[in-house]
């Protein structure tokens, strides 16, 4: 049985879209490493299954991998309000979702970094992206910050997002992300 408010009221938006007509993979609790890769797996072999090309199912599984990391790394499990990942298809255009807690000092970067990115020209969005790893820097977490940019880059900056206060400090981080969109007027 499912609790959490914020996961029914995602399901039933979910249901109503029309730009999702197939899921092939929901995910909702707990994430640790072994969920991560057994979801990527998971993704590969749906997405073969629904003849995508290989160069979407890598472009995929990258996004899917940083969105998955994201959720795994911020993870905030004293909130009561647990993360979810769904993977959903309309034709060959995939939408990414992910939802998870974080708190307030991840917000305000991960806001910042996310508004940033989406606002580059997209002529220019390959050249700051290749300038961004070169100068990238590891954290004493081993962390560069590195994977919001490689969803942006990887979805051609095609990434929506939420911020939504929760309590005492945490925020719901929600990320939609598509891939493979058509073309409008073909």
């Amino acid at each position: 049985m499912i609790e959490d408010p914020k996961i029914r009221a995602l399901l039933n938006d979910i249901s109503h879209r029309d730009k999702i007509k197939d899921y092939l993979l929901v995910i909702y609790g707990q994430f640790n490493q072994d969920i991560l890769v057994s979801a990527i797996k998971l993704i590969e072999k749906k997405l073969v299954l629904e003849k995508f090309p290989a160069n979407v199912i890598t472009k995929t599984k990258i996004i899917c991998t940083e969105m998955l990391q994201n959720i795994t790394k911020h993870k905030q499990e004293d909130t009561g309000i647990l993360p979810y990942f769904i993977v959903g298809t309309n034709d060959k255009t995939l939408n990414i979702l992910s939802g998870n807690i974080i708190t307030e000092s991840s917000k305000t970067i991960i806001e910042s970094k996310l508004n940033e990115y989406i606002k580059i020209n997209k002529g220019d969005f390959r050249s700051y992206y290749v300038e961004a790893f070169k100068n990238s820097v590891l954290s004493n977490k081993g962390n560069a910050g590195l994977g919001l940019l490689e969803i942006v880059y990887r979805s051609n900056q095609n990434v929506k997002f939420k911020m939504q206060d929760v309590k005492d400090g945490y925020f719901s981080f929600d990320l939609d992300v598509v891939v493979n969109e058509k073309a409008t007027g073909s």
